[in-house]
């Protein structure tokens, strides 16, 4: 899938809910039509995780992950906000993705 500024899957960091926005590296952001469920079985699970019910991070997008009091912030590279949160039931799932 390739957008209209060249982007392909590869530049994407991460997916959010709400109106289903994809934000590339190059800190584009694109509506996509499709529910965060359906795009969840559409992308690789090897690059893609969702931390929680409104956000899938890209691997190739994670800058740093920090504890804060047993919570799991992945920081990303580019985006709305500096980090997003792993919920406490994808904690287990998203160490062992990756690689931890």
């Amino acid at each position: 899938m390739f957008f209209e500024d060249g982007s392909s899957f590869r530049d994407i960091l991460f997916i959010e809910f709400k109106i289903v926005t994809l934000v590339t590296l190059a800190g584009k952001n694109h509506a996509l039509d499709h529910p965060l469920d359906e795009i969840e079985k559409m992308v690789d699970a090897s690059v893609f995780f969702r931390v929680n019910r409104q956000t899938l991070v890209s691997i190739h997008g994670i800058k740093n992950v920090e504890n804060d009091y047993g919570r799991l912030n992945v920081y990303v590279t580019v985006g709305p906000q500096d980090y997003v949160s792993v919920s406490r039931e994808k904690t287990v799932a998203f160490k062992h993705w990756l690689g931890q």
